[in-house]
């Protein structure tokens, strides 16, 4: 998955990119203990990152869908 448009996803992508790189590097060194951690602590940001980003939309949306007038009277 590449974004094309400059933004939070691009960075995020640009990131894992990199560590996947550094990762694919130390594990032909023999180091792979430490790209282990680095993919939890990378992991539990991005979960961090998603569930904000869920419960904000979940509350714009929520509070769009409460404002709409819904009643279609003559």
């Amino acid at each position: 998955m590449h974004f094309t448009t400059p933004g939070p996803l691009n960075y995020a992508e640009t990131e894992v990119l990199q560590h996947m790189d550094k990762a694919s590097k130390l594990a032909k060194d023999g180091e792979r203990g430490a790209s282990a951690i680095e993919w939890v602590i990378i992991s539990a940001v991005m979960i961090v990152i998603v569930g904000f980003v869920g419960t904000l939309l979940y509350q714009k949306i929520t509070a769009k869908a409460a404002s709409l007038d819904l009643n279609v009277g003559p």
